[in-house]
């Protein structure tokens, strides 16, 4: 029968060897995903094609799906609610969240206005 590995905590584990590269790749790949979506979804969908601030709830989005599904994979809980410090983790990813969605709108103005 196969055992079952529960994470507890990923800072007490063994880092693997490029860890670090391949989690910032995968992070600006997703990054770039959904910015595609969110991208394809403003300027196609004829309820949000002229609405800016679609971008803004589309990473608001982006910051529930780190909290209620990233942070409990790596063993910190709902709404990392088992880290050790909280803050750091909710003031990362809500200033980086903020910035991506503040870039989504920024493009979507540029691509409506400039290119379609």
């Amino acid at each position: 029968m196969d055992s079952v590995h529960v994470q507890t905590n990923i800072h007490n584990t063994t880092p693997l060897r490029h860890e670090n590269t391949a989690a910032l790749i995968s992070s600006y790949l997703i990054g770039i995903a959904l910015a595609g979506v969110c991208l394809l979804l403003g300027m196609t969908v004829p309820a949000i094609h002229d609405r800016s601030w679609t971008s803004l709830v589309f990473g608001i989005a982006t910051i529930l799906l780190l909290w209620l599904w990233l942070y409990p994979s790596m063993g910190f809980g709902f709404l990392i609610s088992k880290a050790p410090r909280r803050s750091p983790y909710i003031v990362t990813s809500l200033v980086n969240h903020t910035d991506f969605e503040l870039d989504l709108m920024i493009w979507i103005v540029f691509l409506r206005r400039f290119v379609v």
